[in-house]
């Protein structure tokens, strides 16, 4: 399989709405902005991302909003 593709609109043909993503990244390092655009663009809706470091951890003590964090 060929994975190498020469722009952004190429990289999100076949991503229909209701599909699941798999997102790489680390924080706010790596996040794919691109092709975030790219799908935005397309219109392309209910999308579910999957990332290990787009959660919401609980509060810390003495804390009521939380931080974000990595699994």
């Amino acid at each position: 399989m060929d994975k190498v593709v020469v722009s952004a609109a190429e990289a999100v043909t076949g991503i229909v709405n209701g599909s699941s993503l798999a997102v790489g990244g680390f924080g706010l390092c790596g996040v794919p902005s691109v092709l975030i655009a790219e799908l935005h663009r397309s219109g392309v809706t209910d999308l579910e991302a999957v990332s290990p470091t787009w959660r919401r951890s609980p509060p810390t003590a003495g804390s009521t909003t939380g931080v974000w964090g990595s699994c």
